[in-house]
């Protein structure tokens, strides 16, 4: 009897300590996916800065923490993530590479949602190389799981065709497709995807020579990106609107908001040193300069000419 005793007595303990490890395992998983979440944060914020070397290690970092835990969904997004960089630094194929594999799990898992985000990315790198039909191609398909998907990814699509159509040409389609993101983002509340619809719409205006309208919606841009002070958005704003003074013949207000542009770039070249604001830079110091030389002192132009040097 004593030996069926300590027999039964051995199996409930096996039971309880294999039970009891089950908590554990499942506990560890939550904590890779927190870490992978926590990483992909961390990459969203060095990306934001322009960072892209440190943001690129963090996405893999969070790649690598939902790869642990064979968390699919959290590979796709880390995949897609990784992709955004590599476009950013103009590697191509590196980027399609990321999407693919994005792609391909999407599928195979059949979430619709990813799968639809993942197409939408690489008709996004398809558009950055101005492959406007391979890019509209991808966009469409995307529509495709509009049913799947949350508003705001859909406005995400339709802000994509509408550069597209910019792009071509056609800016009566453009701006179709503009108004349609700008209708379900205003809904939202997205002030920052917001300001980006306006900002289209605004230059599509200006290339109509209808300044008075572009002049409008740039301002509203304006206002949106600063109530979630979008640094970056509010220097492109100052620029456009700069653009849009300077061809309504007003130098004087353009060069004041060229001024403005740059100083946002300075000051965010102070506070992150490691900031890629070169090109931005360039581009607002080439309208700058010819206005300094006409309506500023010649120590601020040798300023802006100097500095131009540097970003060269």
């Amino acid at each position: 009897m004593r030996f069926f005793h300590n027999l039964l007595l051995l199996f409930f303990l096996a039971v309880f300590f294999s039970c009891s490890s089950v908590p554990e395992q499942a506990e560890e998983v939550v904590e890779k996916k927190n870490s992978a979440a926590e990483y992909a944060d961390y990459g969203n914020s060095y990306f934001n800065q322009g960072m892209y070397a440190q943001s690129l290690n963090f996405f893999n970092l969070s790649l690598s923490y939902n790869g642990a835990v064979f968390n699919e969904e959290g590979m796709i997004q880390s995949y897609n993530s990784i992709g955004k960089v590599y476009i950013a630094v103009g590697n191509f194929d590196r980027a399609e590479e990321s999407y693919t594999k994005a792609l391909g799990l999407a599928q195979r898992i059949n979430n619709h949602e990813l799968i639809a985000q993942s197409i939408n990315s690489l008709g996004e790198l398809y558009l950055r190389q101005d492959k406007y039909d391979l890019a509209l191609e991808k966009f469409d398909e995307a529509l495709e799981y509009s049913r799947d998907l949350p508003s705001e990814k859909v406005a995400v699509i339709y802000h994509n065709i509408g550069i597209v159509f910019k792009r071509k040409e056609d800016t009566e389609t453009s701006l179709k497709y503009f108004e349609r993101a700008l209708r379900i983002n205003l809904g939202k509340n997205f002030h920052e995807e917001i300001a980006s619809n306006y900002y289209m719409i605004s230059s599509i205006f200006a290339e109509r020579g209808e300044y008075k309208t572009a002049l409008s919606y740039a301002l509203k841009a304006l206002e949106e990106d600063r109530k979630v002070e979008n640094s970056l958005g509010i220097a492109k704003d100052f620029q456009a609107l700069g653009i849009i003074y300077l061809r309504s013949e007003n130098e004087e207000e353009a060069y004041n908001y060229f001024q403005k542009c740059l100083f946002v770039y300075i000051s965010l070249k102070n506070i992150y040193p490691n900031y890629t604001l070169a090109r931005e830079m360039r581009m607002c110091l080439d309208y700058l300069i010819p206005l300094s030389e006409k309506l500023d002192t010649e120590e601020n132009v040798k300023q802006y000419k100097d500095l131009f040097e540097e970003v060269k």
